[in-house]
């Protein structure tokens, strides 16, 4: 004997599971992929304050630095990854989304280190006898989605996901002209010609690093 009954049901259990098997692929799959977008995008926030303070401690005054920070942040903006992966640079120096600061290490105290900025060149005189200077690129960009879940209830407001995350990344790099520092915004024009001058490598120990928060 036969149900009938039984065979349309169990006809329509098997009709429903493509429909469950895709709402499981969209709840894991499209998450995981803005995961990925987010990584990429970080690793471009940070690749562009790499550059950019890697450029801007090569330059031998504190303007050049900054004018700098300006070509280089234009060769990654609206370009290349920050353009696929949604990024919008914020505030920052001219709208380039990246600040330059110097920080003025101390060598024996820490505590009497010294942070000036943003975008505004160091206080004269440069002490290379106590301090070594380091330029910091902080970089900060806001995320969108790359596919936005916005739509689904519980993941509206989670970043990355249904709404936009800001990344924010700085890099340090060991100024080779620290005396040309003092020539920037903040110091006026009336300084001595030969401000800039490179610093002897053996009277100043100072090694590139990178760091993010």
């Amino acid at each position: 004997m036969t149900y009938p009954h039984r065979s349309r049901r169990a006809a329509g259990n098997t009709a429903e599971v493509p429909v469950v098997l895709l709402l499981l692929f969209a709840l894991f799959a499209f998450p995981l992929i803005d995961m990925i977008a987010l990584a990429l995008a970080y690793s471009t926030v940070w690749f562009v304050a790499f550059q950019t303070a890697m450029t801007a401690s090569t330059q031998t005054d504190f303007n050049s630095s900054l004018s700098s920070l300006v070509k280089k942040t234009d060769e990654f903006n609206g370009k290349g990854f920050t353009n696929m992966l949604k990024m919008t640079p914020i505030a920052g120096y001219k709208a380039s989304g990246t600040d330059l600061y110097v920080d003025a290490v101390d060598f024996m105290d820490a505590g009497k280190s010294q942070t000036i900025g943003p975008n505004k060149a160091v206080p004269p005189p440069v002490d290379l006898t106590n301090r070594f200077y380091e330029i910091a690129a902080q970089t900060t960009y806001r995320v969108e989605p790359f596919i936005s879940l916005k739509s689904v209830p519980f993941l509206a407001a989670v970043p990355a996901l249904g709404a936009p995350a800001i990344l924010s990344v700085k890099v340090k790099r060991c100024a080779e002209f620290p005396q040309g520092l003092v020539r920037g915004p903040g110091n006026g024009t009336n300084l001595p010609a030969n401000a800039a001058q490179p610093t002897n490598p053996g009277n100043i120990i100072c090694q590139p690093h990178s760091g993010s928060k």
